[in-house]
């Protein structure tokens, strides 16, 4: 179980993580050397409406395939067959969908945006394009990783990877199309594997829907689509709070903090989505050993998120080496904290998991509604009277309240956090990070100290921990083939 674990885990974190990862170290410099904050701001507001779009095209139904795959994993057949419906149903969807978008662009973006350089063409469009691209690839993606086909998986994360960031690096620096260029670079990425993923899977298109398939999901989505859209206006909402208080270059240094720092998000998505389908299995199992086998998926989790965290702050301290404009550096000040609500946030996502596997969505639904609020009201608290430092309070707030409620309200769910594997990295990490943001404030020590420190001390404690858990597997590998 531990050795097809851990190669599991390490495998498909890495192809997840890789998106990000190619974000921080090639794409984030490239933006930031061509684009002002302002021309960054757009581009940020654009790929959180391509989010958007990916969520209301299709009225989230490509989602749910992550849930109900489990109704049809014993007959492939069937499985497929479901997979076909769902993509079938999102292409009728989202046909109709970019038709009424034509019609209404331009109104909905005078609507939502302040200012007057956001516009719906090209900007809107393109994003759009992206988003509705996306909802063809998610069950193909979810079905090939539930099936562990590593190698259909690579090749498609590759491709989809390499198209998308190739086209943005040729069009913005060669053909100088700004941010038009990014986001047709982002959209085409997406689209050629939507494509693929038409043509590998044609045989179970059909232009007349089984609507037997849909009765299940279809009342799944009446709390997960809402949850949905207030899990994105809970991500990204204070963007367009921001835009309105303030202005778009406040937006753009916002929103490099975000991407640089949800890469933590990405990095807890990666080793989750790893995880589940052990960590569905492991519901099945009998209590103890199914309580065994769950503590040790969460300290997996724990640790790969623990060392993604440290690692992205210290990549944040060490911004200035790689960013094109100075003025970006303006984003150090707020890391540590910010980064402590977003490893939190993790956390919670492992609790959340059990509501899904459950079907639970009313639950966390219920969850998404309190985080939506606080963090909009705690935003419009705070934005005007502390400028950037009131959205970073507001989201650091509301992440930890939220975990905190889980725990008062589900004690008994975080029973494998009583394990000094997965309490003492939490606790170290906690306590680290914040002292640090203190330090730096008393200019005790610089940005340059900070990330390597906390990153070393996490390193070491993480591989004491551990030691026997990542040793044991290779020690077994090399005596069984000496």
């Amino acid at each position: 179980m531990q050795s097809k674990l851990l190669s599991s885990t390490i495998v498909y974190s890495f192809l997840i993580f890789l998106q990000p990862f190619i974000s921080l170290v090639v794409l984030q410099p490239f933006y930031t050397y061509y684009f002002t904050q302002s021309e960054y701001g757009i581009f940020s507001l654009m790929t959180n409406i391509n989010t958007l779009i990916s969520l209301i095209s299709a009225l989230g139904i490509s989602g749910t395939f992550f849930t109900f795959y489990y109704d049809y994993h014993h007959n492939e057949e069937r499985l497929k067959q479901f997979m076909g419906q769902i993509m079938s149903f999102t292409l009728w969807a989202i046909t109709l969908f970019m038709l009424i978008l034509l019609l209404v662009g331009d109104s909905l973006f005078a609507l939502l945006f302040k200012d007057k350089q956001i516009l719906f063409y090209p900007y809107g469009l393109l994003a759009a394009l992206g988003g509705i691209s996306m909802n063809l690839l998610a069950p193909f993606i979810i079905f090939l990783r539930n099936q562990k086909n590593l190698l259909w998986y690579t090749l498609l994360t590759l491709l989809t990877l390499l198209v998308g960031v190739g086209l943005q690096l040729v069009l913005v620096a060669i053909f100088k199309w700004g941010i038009s260029g990014a986001l047709l670079g982002k959209a085409m990425g997406t689209s050629v594997g939507a494509v693929v993923v038409l043509a590998h899977n044609r045989q179970y298109l059909t232009w007349r829907l089984d609507w037997s398939y849909f009765r299940k999901p279809f009342q799944f989505l009446k709390f997960h689509l809402p949850d949905s859209l207030c899990q994105w206006f809970y991500s990204f909402g204070d963007r367009l709070v921001i835009e309105r208080l303030l202005d778009l270059a406040m937006v753009g240094i916002y929103s490099l903090l975000n991407v640089l720092t949800g890469a933590i998000d990405m990095a807890c998505f990666a080793v989750r989505s790893a995880i589940v389908p052990f960590l569905y299995e492991a519901y099945e199992l009998p209590l103890e050993q199914q309580k065994t086998q769950i503590q040790l998926l969460y300290r997996f989790y724990v640790s790969l998120v623990v060392l993604a965290v440290s690692g992205i702050v210290g990549v944040v301290c060490y911004i200035d080496w790689v960013v094109g404009k100075q003025e970006y550096l303006a984003i150090r000040p707020y890391v540590f904290i910010y980064a402590i609500g977003y490893f939190f946030s993790g956390l919670s996502f492992l609790i959340f998991l059990k509501f899904l596997y459950e079907k639970n969505a009313r639950t966390v639904f219920k969850y998404t509604i309190f985080s939506l609020s606080s963090i909009l009201i705690l935003n419009f608290i705070l934005i005007p009277k502390y400028s950037l430092w009131g959205a970073v309070l507001a989201s650091f707030i509301t992440r930890i309240s939220t975990f905190a409620l889980l725990f008062f309200r589900h004690t008994a769910l975080f029973f494998p956090f009583q394990t000094i594997h997965i309490f003492l990295p939490i606790s170290l990490l906690f306590c680290l990070l914040l002292s640090l943001h203190f330090l730096i404030s008393s200019s005790l020590v610089t940005y340059h100290q900070a990330g390597i420190l906390q990153f070393g001390l996490v390193f070491i404690l993480l591989f004491v921990t551990n030691s026997t858990l990542i040793l044991k597997p290779i020690v077994r590998f090399f005596f069984k083939n000496n």
